[in-house]
């Protein structure tokens, strides 16, 4: 027998949590990441975080969290595949949302400095730079590299591996959360002034990814719990100011002093029912990542390609800052760019244990000096940039299958990216590298 929700007295089993977690991932995708158990437990167990859960028979079949964060409530959330299209989704959410108000309070706040972690933080906590048509960064990616039809590629991050307001997040930090295991495209419907509650939806499994959101949610059902109605900001992706800013741009609820907080709802396994359900409570995405893998072995033949005359450096103490060089000119253009010194940006990656500096490259061109780079983790293209004078050239493409090239011969077997959902031109790019569609990840707000 399936009970209702049930708030948890004191913190979700860890392993019957990872449990779900696998499950979950297993039917829907995402990142291989979200199974870790250091991840889950900056998510689902951090200091201040409001559980629920659902049992049948005494097993967890459904959960929810909420955690207090500086900008504002982050929700995730888990339903098993076989126990969806019972409500379980909806009612999980309308008691996160209620819990959200309770911990968006000056007091909460203050006290959850802890949990303003890289990975909360995080550029709208999707990991990847991403690229528009044009061959330019969408404005909804971090600041970043662009590339041209003719073979560049997009700066794609691994998770936790993204520009944040700070200057950008280190490889550790894990991007987005476990969360709704939901939908995908954005919504802009409007909940019922009433409550939250009183909006009834399609049963969403919500199990989660990332990304911002924005549309008019009147939310006085929410004013019990100390939250003011107010009506989220902008629309669809955010700017890259606000993706810069790794914070809420506007949002839902929570007040501090005056200041209204955004709730966000964190997805790593994005499917098509959320969408619906997050619409219905006045929930619209603000952020969205294709994740992709490719495998690799020894021998695959990734030949580079390099533009005529280029110069190959690879990563070490004495060219790292050559490497912050072409990055900060790659990515300076796009509007909120942090622009952080070569030593935090340095350090973002070298402190990061999976971090391969062998697997990382920069490449100079006749005419352009030093002219893109790829940095690279274990599992990962973290990012890749190449300057404005050189788009066009194939310098992009050619630093990633170098990269991929490296991390074959060192025994590696496959390697992730994430590229911006509004980027239909880059993600065309890596599946002709032979990368494949491994899910998605989505925030709403």
């Amino acid at each position: 027998m399936t009970a209702g929700v049930q708030r948890v007295a004191d913190a979700l089993p860890e392993d019957e949590l990872l449990d779900l977690v696998r499950r979950c991932r297993a039917a829907d995708g995402g990142m291989p990441l979200v199974t870790e158990p250091w991840f889950l437990r900056g998510r689902w167990l951090a200091a201040g975080t409001v559980a629920f859960e659902v049992r049948e028979n005494g097993a967890l079949v459904a959960a929810a969290a909420v955690r207090p964060s500086p900008g504002g409530p982050m929700i995730s959330g888990l339903v098993d595949p076989a126990f969806r299209g019972r409500g379980i989704g909806s009612s999980l959410l309308d008691a996160a949302l209620a819990a959200a108000g309770d911990l968006a309070t000056a007091g909460d706040l203050a006290t959850a400095g802890d949990l303003a972690t890289a990975g909360d933080l995080s550029a709208a906590g999707a990991p990847g730079v991403d690229v528009s048509a044009a061959g330019g960064l969408s404005a909804a990616a971090a600041p970043g590299v662009d590339v041209s039809a003719a073979g560049g590629l997009s700066a794609a991050a691994a998770p936790g591996v993204d520009v944040s307001a700070a200057g950008g997040l280190s490889a550790a930090a894990a991007p987005g959360v476990v969360d709704f295991l939901a939908a995908a495209g954005p919504s802009a419907a409007a909940a019922p002034a009433g409550g939250l509650a009183a909006a009834a939806a399609p049963d969403v499994d919500f199990l989660a990814a990332a990304g911002p959101s924005a549309a008019a949610a009147p939310v006085g059902g929410l004013a019990s719990a100390g939250v003011v109605a107010h009506d989220l900001v902008g629309g669809g992706p955010s700017t890259a100011d606000e993706v810069s800013a790794g914070g809420p741009v506007a949002g839902s609820p929570g007040v501090v002093g005056s200041k209204v907080l955004p709730v966000t709802v964190e997805c790593e396994g994005f499917t098509a029912g959320a969408a619906e359900l997050f619409a219905s409570r006045g929930l619209a995405q603000i952020f969205g990542e294709d994740v992709m893998r490719i495998k690799v072995a020894a021998g695959d033949g990734f030949e580079a390609g390099w533009p005529d005359g280029a110069e190959v450096v690879e990563w070490s103490a004495e060219t790292a800052e050559r490497f912050h060089a072409v990055y900060a000119a790659s990515f300076r253009e796009r509007p909120g760019f942090p622009d952080p010194s070569a030593q935090e940006w340095i350090e973002e990656n070298t402190e990061d244990d999976d971090f391969r500096p062998q697997w990382s490259i920069m490449a100079a061109l006749p005419g352009h000096g030093d002219a893109g780079f790829v940095t690279a983790a274990e599992g990962w293209i973290v990012q890749v940039g190449v300057v404005p004078a050189a788009r066009g050239t194939g310098l992009g493409g050619a630093l990633i299958r170098e990269s991929l090239r490296r991390m074959a011969a060192a025994g590696a077997t496959e390697a992730w990216l994430t590229v911006n959902v509004n980027n239909p031109s880059a993600a065309r790019l890596y599946r002709k590298l032979g990368f494949d569609d491994m899910g998605q990840r989505a925030r709403y707000r």
